[in-house]
């Protein structure tokens, strides 16, 4: 009866679990949880409540990432709660073994979420066009790694649709008001963003 599929037992679905095998486990996940939760509470500037319903979202897809990275270890342990008995101890301490190693990204996610929050509250004032803030937007995205090559003339053509003219205005305005620095000359020029030196991301 060891081999039979778990629905096939007679007790099928009362399943168990060996809590104290869980214990240590669901400690850390619970602990990595709360540090997520704290840090949300300690965002200067605050989030409003659609933001953290947005980054709580992030959050699910960090633990789905997570699995996803692990999915030769999910089928395997699938398979293996599949037969037997019905105690599910093997399969809930993998999915705990997921929930805390996804806990880094979790945190890098709030990071980056903090300081895009921060460079728009520093930039409040400043009155950025639809483009600019298109432009600004697939900056903050490509944190902390930064935009591949920049964000050229030629990328932020192909990004707003509009002239040659018109984005060279909006780039040069960008810089004025300090929100990207320009680096290289000439034609090899392109653009980052300029962060405070509170802000700046750790970049290679």
């Amino acid at each position: 009866m060891a081999s039979s599929w778990i629905w096939q037992q007679p007790d099928w679905p009362r399943f168990r679990w060996k809590g104290s095998a869980l214990a240590p486990l669901l400690e850390q996940a619970r602990a990595a949880r709360q540090e997520l939760l704290s840090r949300l509470e300690r965002l200067e500037p605050p989030l409003d409540l659609e933001a953290i319903s947005a980054l709580l979202g992030r959050e699910s897809l960090g633990i789905s990432a997570q699995m996803l990275r692990e999915r030769e270890g999910y089928t395997t342990v699938l398979e293996r709660c599949q037969r037997g008995d019905l105690d599910v101890t093997g399969w809930l301490n993998w999915f705990l073994e997921q929930l805390v190693a996804a806990a880094p990204t979790n945190g890098a996610v709030i990071d980056a979420v903090q300081r895009k929050a921060a460079f728009w509250w520093s930039h409040r004032h400043s009155g950025f066009n639809s483009r600019q803030q298109k432009l600004l937007n697939r900056l903050l995205d490509a944190e902390p790694d930064g935009f591949t090559g920049g964000m050229t003339l030629r990328k932020a053509i192909g990004l707003t649709k509009v002239s040659r003219a018109t984005a060279w205005r909006d780039l040069s305005e960008l810089v004025e008001q300090q929100a990207i620095e320009a680096i290289g000359e000439g034609r090899s020029r392109a653009y980052r963003l300029h962060w405070p030196g509170e802000l700046m991301p750790g970049r290679d």
